[in-house]
C-alpha cells in the first residue's frame, strides 16, 4: 500500500524518483530520503496551460518563495526538517517575474509562500524592494500576502516598504 512509505525531504527530488519507481514498474522503497535540499531557484513556475484552465476558478495565486527558517521556536515543525533551519530562497528576480506573469493574467491577490519571510532579512528586504519596483512601473496592482515572525516589529522601514510593495496582510 503506497500509504505504508515514508517520504523525508523536498518534494522535487523525490517525486522525480516516485515516477521512475512506477514507470519501471519498480517497488518503492518504503522509507525514501531526499539527498540534498531542492534549489528554490530550479523551481518551476505553474504550468501555463493548466494555469490557463483553472485560472478563472481561484481568488488569486500562489508562489512559493522560500523554504526554512532560523528561528528554534517550539511550538513550530519546520525546524525539524533537514537542513531547514536556514532560508532556502528564490531571487528576487523570480519571484518578480512569477508576479508579472500572474498580474498579466488578471490575478491581483498573491500569496507568497514561506516559513518566515523575514527569516533572512537581506533577501526579505531585497525581494520587497524589487516588488516596490514593480509596482510602480506597472499599470497593475498586486496585493500581497505572507507569513512574518513577530520580531517583524523591530523593523519599521521594512514594514514600511511591505505596504509600499502592497503587502496588505501578514500572517504572524
Amino acid at each position: 500500500d503506497i500509504f505504508d512509505h515514508i517520504f523525508i525531504g523536498d518534494g522535487e527530488e523525490q517525486f522525480r524518483k516516485f515516477v521512475l519507481y512506477f514507470q519501471k514498474g519498480e517497488d518503492i522503497p518504503k522509507v525514501n530520503e531526499a539527498q540534498k535540499r531542492f534549489s528554490m531557484n530550479e523551481a518551476l513556475p505553474m504550468h501555463r496551460p493548466l494555469l490557463n484552465k483553472t485560472i478563472s476558478r481561484y481568488y488569486g495565486a500562489v508562489i512559493e518563495v522560500s523554504r526554512g527558517c532560523p528561528f528554534l521556536c517550539e511550538f513550530c515543525d519546520v525546524r525539524i526538517y533537514p537542513d531547514n533551519n536556514r532560508p532556502h530562497s528564490k531571487s528576487a528576480e523570480q519571484i518578480v517575474t512569477e508576479v508579472r506573469r500572474y498580474a498579466n493574467l488578471g490575478i491581483n491577490r498573491i500569496l507568497l509562500v514561506c516559513d518566515n519571510f523575514i527569516g533572512d532579512l537581506r533577501w526579505a528586504e531585497t525581494v520587497v524592494d524589487q516588488l516596490i519596483i514593480f509596482q510602480k512601473n506597472s499599470d497593475l496592482h498586486v496585493s500581497f500576502f505572507t507569513e512574518a515572525t513577530m520580531n517583524l516589529h523591530k523593523y519599521p522601514v521594512l514594514m514600511e516598504k511591505l505596504r509600499l510593495a502592497g503587502f496588505d496582510i501578514l500572517h504572524i
